[in-house]
């Protein structure tokens, strides 16, 4: 579900809110299948800082997930991403993002698991009017997992993070 709560070309500013819920059937180690809830709770904003030229998105996001038989183990992730778009063309835009997460071993903030920081490029192209194809590429630059030693949380996050999204509208 997705709601515009302030469009950028009317207000200067883009301020969207969407809740992400989804149920999954899964059975990973042959014990009998269970059922994990997510629901992923997100802050989009957007801003341009030169028109038609450069533009900035601020992006916070908070994922709850329930996993497993009774009882439930309870976990979620909280992220905090920015990213400065330029517009290479009409309809093609490279960016540059960085990322912060932060793995918790209950729902809220408390129990933190581990934190990582990624950077990386992206690239938007709008083919069509109707067509989009994004795409991104992170690497994790900073991280501690909880009890574990080194400079990256690769218990909790991956090393590298690929987002390809290919949106079509009716």
């Amino acid at each position: 579900m997705k709601y515009k709560l302030l469009g950028r070309d009317m207000h200067g500013l883009g301020l969207t809110l969407v809740i992400d819920p989804s149920l999954n059937r899964a059975d990973p180690d042959g014990a009998g299948r269970f059922t994990t809830y997510n629901t992923g709770i997100r802050i989009f904003a957007d801003k341009t800082l030169i028109p038609n030229t450069l533009y900035a998105g601020l992006n916070i996001s908070h994922d709850l997930t329930w996993t497993g038989p009774s009882p439930y183990q309870r976990s979620s992730t909280f992220t905090v991403g920015g990213a400065l778009a330029w517009q290479v063309r009409d309809g093609l835009y490279l960016s540059g993002e960085v990322r912060h997460m932060r793995a918790h071993n209950e729902l809220g903030f408390g129990n933190e698991a581990g934190y990582a920081t990624f950077v990386g490029p992206g690239v938007f192209w709008q083919a069509t009017k109707q067509l989009a194809l994004s795409a991104a590429y992170n690497v994790q630059v900073s991280g501690k997992a909880k009890g574990e030693p080194g400079n990256l949380d690769l218990t909790n996050f991956s090393q590298h993070l690929v987002k390809v999204k290919l949106g079509y509208s009716f």
